[in-house]
């Protein structure tokens, strides 16, 4: 299910996140629905458990994104990103302490 849904033009932009066991990373992307169906528009791969790994993004189309569009992803991307650094620190700080 989207996490945010926004209107412009001719189509719907649709922002979600998911977790990926395998990559041990988030994932957040962003769609567009148009009559012609839905189509990516970009993808930002959030690593959870590397936090010296960078993230990764990629660009679907050559459209220009609008720009309220755009600033939720890049909220996302960062609300995402400080949310596994929290994780692992918490984690980190729970083994040290167990040691």
């Amino acid at each position: 299910m989207p996490r945010a849904l926004f209107e412009f033009g001719d189509g719907v932009y649709a922002l979600q996140s998911v977790y990926g066991l395998s990559e041990e990373a988030w994932s957040v992307e962003l769609t567009k629905e148009t009559d012609q169906g839905i189509s990516e528009v970009a993808l930002v791969v959030v690593p959870d458990e590397d936090l010296e790994r960078p993230c990764e993004a990629s660009l679907y189309s050559d459209e220009p994104i609008p720009v309220a569009v755009l600033r939720a992803l890049l909220h996302e991307v960062a609300e995402t990103g400080r949310a596994a650094g929290a994780e692992a620190e918490r984690l980190r700080s729970a083994s040290s302490a167990a040691d």
